[in-house]
């Protein structure tokens, strides 16, 4: 398990730094979103996992809005979708 953690870890730094080189790159922003998202739903049922767990839907959100394409008829569906399940868990 922790090998898997260190590689979300990995990957969430390799493309912080992509965002860091470049804010407006798309691809960084959706995988940034998925990695925010997977974590919020792998935390624990615990006051301090629910904070956590809130606090990475709003990433996530964060991200797979800045991942979006204009005009919408270029936007991936599945980052629509996710987007609606994270409204919904954010309770927005």
């Amino acid at each position: 398990m922790s090998s898997v953690i260190s590689a979300w870890k990995t990957g969430e730094s390799a493309y912080a730094l992509a965002l860091r080189l470049d804010a407006a790159n798309k691809q960084a922003h959706r995988v940034l979103g998925e990695v925010f998202s997977t974590q919020a739903g792998n935390a624990p049922n615990t006051p301090a996992g629910r904070t956590t767990m809130q606090e990475n839907v709003g990433r996530a959100i964060q991200h797979f809005e800045q991942s979006l394409e204009t005009p919408v008829r270029q936007t991936d569906i599945e980052v629509r979708a996710q987007l609606s399940r994270l409204y919904l868990a954010a309770d927005q």
